[in-house]
């Protein structure tokens, strides 16, 4: 009966020993492949190196691992994993069998029992037979991997003998790594250099393109000029000698999004055109031209407009000085015109050329009569002469009225018509002859008086008024 006085351990058989002696002298390796289990029918076996098979065998099956004891060169390891779904028997006996079927090695086995998954205990178990050799030197293993288990450890031993050794721990940014992904170094660089990386700015160059992309120059400008890349900052204008053109650059690729502040100073009546490069154009007043205008004017001291190019042909705009819808007129408390797109409210002639958006709002407004309309429709836009000119409504010394549009006030009237004075409807009161009886028939005349009224009073029927300059917003 097994007790803490009872000993465990194996041997090669005699059968063994003659195989690898065989083997040691042949110089072929000696392969032991199989490991036998057996319960010993319940016994407690002594093995003996004349037995050639266990006193009872329940499993059969390929060795996992066979190796050579890390302590005693003398001492063979074998090593079997049983799987959850293998057992339902004891173990107390083991036995090792070569490639040929030789029964090989023999030893006991402390009892321990196998139960199978069914049982209710899912585990898998490692059998480890140890055997006592004359040497281990030309001892062999071969396995078919499909059909047995490794343990842990076996994977962690493997595993660690792929790795690197004597590898520092830590943390890194950058690591270098074999054909394999097994790491073989490690590194923290500091620059983008260390990286690998070289189609980078240095500090000193981001710092430097920085500072160029915020700080904006101040550009003045007092002639016809062309605008570069250079000058998206503030450019500042004076046009006192004369009228002419500052040329915006070419919103291309090249320039890419860039923004320019174009600002007058003077406030003189010359003529200061803004203009977009080739054909690019500037996206003002889009609700009458999609694609925008070739060009607009600055209108008087302080009148600026902030644009940004798309890199793509065109510039829009982001701010002005003054953002009054266009054709709308106004009050002024000044006879001065005010900076930022004012005209007279005074039936002026223009040039299309010269003003293409009011143009083209004067066509979008339905107040636009020929100039042989004008009279009766002085409110109006008119086509001047058809061609090459247009006119702005005339308001000058006029009365303003909100359009009846369809209330029933003053039916059938239209938007810019002009109508003369009324005086109310009324009656007047006047003299007249008068005859009284004379007696026997006859009449005569008593009295005859004539009332005039006075002619104080103006050439037209208005009421009390305070008169201010008109103006209308012209960009």
């Amino acid at each position: 009966m097994v007790n803490q006085n009872s000993l465990f351990g194996g041997m090669l058989t005699t059968l063994g020993a003659a195989k690898k002696t065989n083997c040691d002298v042949l110089g072929i390796p000696w392969e032991p492949r199989y490991m036998l289990i057996g319960d010993a029918n319940g016994t407690d076996p002594v093995p003996s190196p004349s037995q050639t098979k266990l006193v009872n065998q329940v499993y059969r099956a390929q060795l996992n691992q066979l190796r050579v004891s890390p302590t005693d060169d003398n001492i063979l390891i074998a090593e079997l994993v049983l799987p959850p779904d293998i057992g339902g028997w004891w173990i107390r006996e083991l036995a090792l069998e070569d490639k040929d079927g030789v029964f090989s090695a023999v030893a006991n086995a402390a009892p321990s029992y196998k139960p199978l998954l069914a049982q209710g205990s899912g585990r898998n178990q490692v059998v480890r037979m140890h055997i006592i050799t004359s040497g281990t030197a030309n001892i062999q293993l071969k396995i078919d991997p499909s059909v047995v288990l490794a343990t842990r450890q076996y994977v962690d031993v493997a595993v660690s003998g792929l790795l690197p050794a004597n590898k520092t721990a830590g943390t890194f940014t950058k690591v270098t790594v074999d054909d394999r992904g097994v790491f073989v170094s490690g590194s923290n660089p500091t620059t983008l250099g260390g990286y690998g990386i070289t189609n980078v700015y240095t500090k000193t160059e981001t710092t430097d393109l920085i500072k160029g992309a915020v700080a904006s120059p101040f550009v003045p400008v007092s002639a016809a000029k062309v605008l570069t890349a250079d000058d998206m900052g503030v450019v500042e204008i004076n046009a006192t000698g004369a009228g002419f053109t500052v040329e915006l650059p070419e919103s291309n690729a090249a320039l890419g999004v860039r923004n320019v502040i174009v600002r007058r100073i003077d406030n003189t009546g010359n003529r200061l055109v803004i203009k977009a490069a080739a054909d690019n154009k500037i996206k003002f007043h889009t609700h009458l031209r999609a694609e925008g205008y070739p060009f607009f004017v600055l209108m008087g001291a302080g009148d600026y407009w902030h644009l940004r190019s798309d890199g793509a042909g065109s510039w829009v705009p982001i701010a002005r000085f003054d953002g009054t819808p266009l054709g709308r007129p106004v009050f002024e408390t000044t006879s001065a015109f005010s900076p930022g797109g004012w005209a007279g409210l005074n039936g002026w002639l223009y040039n299309r050329a010269e003003w293409p958006w009011v143009w083209d709002h004067a066509q979008a407004s339905g107040m636009l009569a020929t100039e042989a309309q004008r009279v009766g429709n002085e409110g109006c836009w008119t086509s001047g002469d058809g061609a090459s000119t247009f006119r702005s409504p005339e308001a000058r010394a006029e009365y303003l009225s909100v359009l009846d549009e369809s209330r029933g006030i003053e039916v059938g009237r239209t938007g810019g018509s002009w109508r003369a004075s009324q005086n109310k409807a009324h009656t007047h009161l006047y003299g007249a002859p008068v005859f009284v009886a004379s007696g026997s028939g006859n009449s005569v005349l008593a009295a005859g008086t004539n009332y005039a009224t006075g002619s104080s009073g103006g050439a037209e029927a208005q009421p009390r008024n305070i008169a201010y300059p008109g103006r209308i917003k012209m960009i």
